[in-house]
This record gives C-alpha cells, structure tokens and sequence, in this order.
C-alpha cells in the first residue's frame, strides 16, 4: 500500500522505470537511421502547406497560358509611358476651307412601299437552330424529335407535337412533320 501512495496512479504507463527506458532506446536508435525525424511536426505543416499552394499556382498559371495560346484569354492593357520616352506626334495639314457657290435642288420622289406577303398555310422548312425570318419575328427550330419539336419565335419557346396547332408569341404554329435524324421540321404558320 505504501508503494501506491508513493507512485501517483499513472493509468497508461507502467510503473516499472527499466520498461519504459528499453522502448525510448530503440526509438533513439531509429532515429539514427532516419535524418528527417527530428523534423517538428509544426514545420512538416508548412511544407506541405506551401507545396499544395505552390501546386496550385503552377496549375494556374498553366490554364492561363493555355488560356492566352487558345485565344479565351486576352490582355488589352495600356502601357505607360515612360519618363524620357518622346511621343511621336503626326502634325496635321491645316484645311483650306474653299468658297464654292453650291445650288441645292430638292427632289422628291414617292416610294410606294410593298407590304411583305407572309406565306399563310405553306410548309416553312426548318433545320436545327437555323433561324426563318417571318416578319419581324424569327422562327428557330431548337430541338427536333420524332413525333415533337421545339420552336423559338422571337426568343419565346414552345413545344408542338405532329399534326397539333400551338401559339408561340402570338402566331399560331403547326407542326408538320419532325426528323430526329436530321434535325429539320415542317410547318405552317396560320394566317
């Protein structure tokens, strides 16, 4: 009991001395084989801290060349100027102004302007994002199914299946006929 009250209660160390001496010996004898062991953990961080930050500019400046030799990234930067450099300056011819006597006569002319015929109930053909000027409107066919279609006229979308009537943006559209495989349609504009 005496020895318990001399040794304080150590819960993961064992109480004999020579135990713990053995163990801190071959740790001392590996270290002697290993130079980077006595290395703190603390520097070890930083290292490897500064070896992912520098990983991550080389990768970037590696995109940004790619960027600038495939032409997605461009620099339009002024230079200064630098003090002592002289500034090519082009002098200008001054202009004589001339006298002329000039007689304007005025003409009119009558412009009959032709109303555009749009073509009522004829097939329009369509082919993939080609766009069909109908007026002041564009007509787009954006996807092309077998049995459906999306049509964009004048930036409004819509979906119309074969033979069924829709209104996109104020016309009333048709569909046709669709082709997967070559991504063109038919259809009618209604009057």
């Amino acid at each position: 009991m005496e020895d318990n009250n001399q040794n304080p209660f150590r819960p993961f160390r064992s109480s004999d001395k020579q135990q713990t001496s053995q163990p801190q010996q071959k740790v001392s004898d590996s270290n002697k084989d290993n130079p980077t062991s006595h290395i703190p953990k603390k520097d070890i961080f930083l290292m490897s801290f500064f070896g992912v930050l520098a990983a991550g500019i080389i990768i970037l400046l590696l995109l940004l060349v790619t960027g600038v030799l495939t032409g997605y990234v461009s620099f339009d930067i002024d230079l200064p100027e630098f003090p002592g450099e002289e500034e090519v300056i082009l002098e200008e011819t001054p202009v004589i102004p001339i006298e002329e006597n000039v007689t304007e006569t005025v003409v009119e002319e009558v412009v009959e302007e032709e109303e555009e015929v749009l073509p009522c109930d004829e097939d329009i053909s369509l082919e993939l994002n080609d766009g069909y000027r109908y007026g002041l409107k564009v007509i787009t066919l954006k996807l092309a199914g077998e049995y459906s279609a999306q049509i964009s006229i004048g930036g409004k979308s819509g979906f119309i299946d074969v033979g069924s009537t829709e209104t996109i943006n104020g016309l009333d559209v048709t569909l046709i006929d669709a082709s997967e495989s070559d991504q063109t349609a038919i259809i009618q504009v209604a009057c």
